[in-house]
């Protein structure tokens, strides 16, 4: 069957975005330091490492208590070496957060709380 007519349009097309749509992003995703947790990072960072009491240290965000993800805040750190945070074969970054765990016998969340306690202020 064939139309007699065209089709017409009622309403008018809209406009266009000016703009792409983009997700918004969590507001707590990358809260900047206060002084306080500045300071606690200070105290970390003369600390030796955790596992191999070397120095110099970096300080490590734990994310994770090797089962599941945490979030991430300024006073859940603990005073890694380089080796033994990024570069090393057994680094915290290279075989993950469950292995590391095991292997130098480190609870990191519980270390890191008591840190926290001990240097910085309340547990969570």
């Amino acid at each position: 069957m064939r139309r007699s007519a065209p089709l017409t349009r009622r309403t008018p097309l809209r406009r266009k975005r000016d703009t792409p749509r983009r997700a918004k992003r969590a507001t707590n995703s990358r809260k900047a330091k206060s002084a306080a947790e500045r300071a606690f990072h200070a105290i970390v960072a003369d600390m030796p490492c955790i596992a191999c009491r070397q120095r110099p240290v970096e300080v490590h965000h734990v994310v994770s208590d090797g089962f599941k993800r945490l979030t991430r805040r300024h006073s859940l750190v603990l005073p890694v070496c380089h080796k033994c945070h990024r570069t090393g074969p057994q680094a915290i970054h290279t075989i993950g957060h469950g292995p590391w765990n095991e292997l130098h016998g480190i609870d990191q969340v519980a270390a890191a709380d008591a840190l926290f306690a001990e240097h910085g202020g309340a547990p969570r």
